[in-house]
């Protein structure tokens, strides 16, 4: 009977381990210091600079795929049936502490968002908590459009950018089993 005791405890607390790890973030869009409504996650911005804000639990990095390309985004959401070039490609790594203030817009590649510590992530300056619980905020003010090799300062900009943030599973082999979407959001300029 202690046996049977012990041995539940112990499965009880590896599926309790196991929940722990299975991480999660939340995306809040501000905008003028102002948390801009996501609805049917859609997020309507004015042409000019917003703010990323990042709350994550057991979290530590993840990839973020953004485009101009519809068709792409609802591939990556499983709603169309193209190839995602983002599920296939080499991550491009942002610079420490976001200092180009910068979304990295593009069809073929991901950008890699961490945190680490407060010295070690991919935010803007001041982060805080610690690896499993974080809140970091991104601003940006510009698009970095990797295929066409311009920024496109926001204040120009009155268009739509597809935003997918998700994380990648990988076997013993490398080779991408599954993508997890974390989170998703469209945004329009006017």
């Amino acid at each position: 009977m202690k046996k049977l005791g012990l041995s539940l405890l112990l499965l009880f607390i590896t599926q309790i381990s196991s929940w722990a790890q299975e991480g999660s973030i939340q995306i809040q869009v501000k905008q003028n210091g102002a948390i801009v409504p996501i609805n049917n996650g859609v997020v309507h911005l004015k042409s000019n600079d917003f703010v990323f804000e990042v709350t994550s639990n057991n979290i530590e990095s993840f990839l973020i795929g953004a485009t101009f390309d519809k068709d792409i985004y609802r591939s990556a959401l499983g709603e169309a049936d193209l190839e995602v070039p983002w599920f296939e490609s080499t991550a491009v790594a942002d610079e420490m502490f976001n200092p180009n203030k910068e979304l990295i817009v593009s069809d073929e590649a991901p950008s890699y968002w961490f945190y680490t510590n407060a010295s070690d992530h991919r935010f803007d300056r001041n982060p805080k908590g610690n690896a499993k619980h974080w809140v970091g905020s991104r601003t940006i003010k510009v698009l970095n459009d990797l295929a066409n090799y311009k920024n496109i300062p926001l204040t120009k900009f009155k268009d739509t950018v597809y935003v997918f943030f998700y994380s990648p599973v990988y076997d013993d082999e490398y080779n991408l089993t599954k993508v997890i979407t974390l989170s998703n959001i469209i945004l329009k300029f006017n």
